[in-house]
């Protein structure tokens, strides 16, 4: 069939070499971050304020693949001073700020800045979200009660809202776990896993269930969890690894 093709276009080798060729120069210029910074520039400042966001929020990641730490919470600070009444818009740059000041040992900082936007963000997801690193952030502080109180805030507003429900149950269960907590754990778990809201939220319910039933050696439950849990996620699952490692220490 080629040489058919070939024999109606005989330049066709030289146009797959120049089309490879340039394929391989936008794929260089991609990664060149002088060029990637030239068109976020341009993307930063448009007038649309969801192209200037998204331009703003390349550029501040950017600075972070260059290590310029500093430059990018000054960027991320600049996303949240300019775009002060779209906090729905902003929630990437308010989270990410806040995991960089956490990481940079300003836990308080990162606090503040979610306990704040928690307050002005409308959609239910942007909230749901928030809580969610505002928990992480009191349970790494091993203040689970804190932790717990974000969450049972979702569970109030939520009633209605099974995802949302089952995000919030399946870190509670998470925070009893590392508390110590192990039947009212086990139990958290449980009940996310019959849910069956999706599957990776199932399956990380069976797995925080199977890896708690190890820990209190309990293995011959464990072990039918841990199969549950692979079943439900697709081989390119990035938690199918983690739960392989645990099962097959029991074995």
């Amino acid at each position: 069939a080629y040489d058919e093709v070939l024999a109606v276009y005989p330049d066709l080798p030289l146009i797959v070499a120049r089309a490879r060729e340039g394929r391989k120069r936008l794929l260089a210029g991609a990664e060149d971050p002088e060029i990637q910074s030239r068109k976020l520039v341009l993307l930063a400042e448009a007038d649309d304020v969801e192209t200037a966001v998204e331009g703003e929020l390349g550029l501040a990641r950017l600075d972070l693949r260059r290590d310029n730490r500093a430059a990018a919470v000054r960027r991320y600070e600049g996303i949240l001073t300019r775009f002060p009444a779209r906090p729905d818009l902003t929630l990437d740059a308010t989270l990410e700020l806040a995991a960089l000041h956490n990481s940079s040992g300003g836990r308080g900082e990162a606090l503040r800045l979610l306990q704040s936007a928690e307050g002005k963000v409308s959609a239910a997801e942007a909230r749901v979200r928030i809580r969610e690193e505002l928990s992480q952030l009191w349970q790494d502080t091993g203040d689970y009660e804190k932790a717990e109180q974000v969450l049972e805030r979702s569970l109030a507003e939520f009633v209605d809202e099974p995802e949302f429900l089952a995000r919030a149950r399946l870190r509670l269960a998470g925070i009893a776990d590392q508390a110590g907590r192990i039947e009212p754990a086990l139990a958290g778990y449980r009940e996310v896993a019959d849910a069956r809201i999706e599957p990776a939220m199932t399956a990380g319910a069976l797995f925080g269930q199977a890896a708690l039933l190890r820990r209190v050696g309990r293995i011959e439950e464990a072990l039918p969890l841990m199969d549950s849990a692979l079943e439900m996620l697709s081989v390119q699952h990035p938690m199918r690894g983690a739960i392989a490692v645990e099962r097959a220490e029991l074995l």
